[in-house]
């Protein structure tokens, strides 16, 4: 028997980036879930494996071979000697060591920027969300809504959230990237609405549309630095918890320094990834 939880967490979804790298909305749920925690950590753990790995055997060069620890690097993974300035040549040891070597070429690839493209990548899978920008004001009980390019279908009774709205899509429609604009078929308006940006939402869970498993290391690595170093970012911020230590000389004395707690503002709820 599964166990029942009463209380559902509260979400925000809100924007990574900027107009020149490029904006992204991900769901901020203020910590890692489990899931999230145990992919990074695996992803991390190949890097620390390949340090590992080097660190051995630069000991094992340099009890085998009697040289220091120094030497021993520099056979490991040599540049140009230090008194001659010329090419050192380690296919001896190289060859001494394959199976050493072997396994740690094959981990050396995952260096930091591949740690940042791999939980960018993780974060977009589990964390974004679609959003469905309305490009005019609508009224109550208009049937239809004017809204930016999307990328993505919406599909008969799709729900759109928009702040406290809940708009049904009627009938499918499909992407329309290259269109200024696409008029959308909606059931009845239930209030007015403002220009603004919503998003995917299952009303009958009660939390938004997030994360998609369409998304691959590829399409990540084809995105500029900043894009990704922003997601890093916010990457960081949700294992930390946002919490940010304020500066010593803003507290008053005698008194904890206050938690700072970074976000956009609330959009609404949401609970667990849903695929």
């Amino acid at each position: 028997m599964r166990p029942v939880i009463n209380k559902k967490p509260k979400y925000e979804i809100m924007p990574v980036g900027d107009e020149l790298s490029g904006v992204i909305y991900l769901e901020k749920r203020g910590s890692l879930t489990v899931g999230e925690a145990s992919a990074v950590d695996l992803i991390d753990s190949k890097r620390q494996k390949a340090a590992i790995i080097a660190s051995k055997l630069v000991k094992k060069i340099s009890v085998d071979r009697g040289v220091s620890i120094a030497e021993a690097q520099e056979m490991l993974s040599p540049t140009r000697s230090a008194d001659a300035g010329v090419e050192v040549d380690n296919s001896a040891v190289i060859y001494d060591y394959i199976e050493d070597f072997t396994e740690l070429n094959s981990l050396s690839a995952i260096d930091s920027a591949s740690v940042s493209i791999a939980i960018a990548t993780l974060m977009i899978q589990k964390r974004v969300a679609f959003p469905v920008e309305l490009l005019a004001p609508v009224a109550f009980n208009s049937t239809s809504i004017k809204i930016a390019p999307i990328s993505f279908y919406l599909k008969d009774k799709q729900v759109i959230k928009f702040g406290d709205c809940l708009v049904i899509v009627n009938g499918n429609h499909e992407p329309a990237v290259e269109e200024d604009y696409l008029i959308v078929n909606v059931f009845p308006v239930s209030e007015n609405l403002e220009a603004t940006t919503g998003f995917l939402y299952s009303k009958g869970e009660k939390k938004y549309q997030v994360g998609t498993e369409d998304w691959t290391e590829e399409d990540t690595k084809g995105c500029s630095n900043e894009f990704v170093v922003a997601i890093y970012k916010f990457y960081e911020n949700e294992r930390s918890r946002w919490q940010v230590e304020a500066p010593v000389s803003n507290a008053v004395q005698g008194e904890q320094p206050p938690v700072q707690l970074t976000g956009a503002a609330s959009t609404g709820e949401s609970s667990l990834t849903e695929y």
